[in-house]
């Protein structure tokens, strides 16, 4: 899989970026060997008063983006992307080198695991062709709390599943 270049320069706040900015991204993308890889699960909603509680996750989601969003669903599909702890890790050491370099390789990443995000609703879709995905969102966003990544992070069990903590 290769990074989407516009997507990272679009992260970047770059718009198309210019010839040596597009450049030096494509030259950090092209020393990007990791793959994006996912979990998921697919999960009940059941309505409570405190939002939509998924009862194979134990996890119950809250704030205005998920009450608008999950409205009319009875299913959800809870995901975790990641390109794993040697991207961070290489990530780390270029910051220590380079920090230009390293927020575009951050950026590279970024639109890297968003395609990955990308296949795990490909493959979602296909495996459920009669229901309507919704947009995506995660903990942080929308008045959904920042404080679900480690509920989420557990529900899947990524450590496990994906070498992650």
């Amino acid at each position: 899989m290769q990074v989407d270049i516009g997507e990272a320069l679009r992260y970047l706040g770059a718009g198309d970026g210019d010839e040596a900015l597009r450049a030096q991204a494509q030259r950090i993308a092209a020393s990007i060997q990791e793959i994006p890889r996912y979990v998921y699960r697919v999960c009940r909603l059941e309505r409570t008063a405190e939002g939509f509680f998924l009862p194979e996750a134990n996890l119950t989601l809250t704030g205005a983006t998920a009450q608008t969003m999950l409205a009319s669903c009875r299913l959800t599909a809870v995901l975790v992307c990641t390109l794993g702890l040697g991207f961070d890790a290489r990530l780390r050491a270029m910051q220590a080198r380079s920090m230009a370099d390293a927020v575009i390789l951050d950026a590279c990443g970024s639109a890297l695991v968003e395609q990955g995000c990308d296949a795990a609703e490909a493959e979602l879709k296909a495996r459920f062709p009669h229901l309507y995905l919704t947009d995506r969102f995660s903990p942080g966003y929308g008045g959904v709390p920042l404080t679900l990544q480690g509920p989420v992070c557990a529900a899947l069990d990524i450590q496990r599943r994906l070498g992650v903590t």
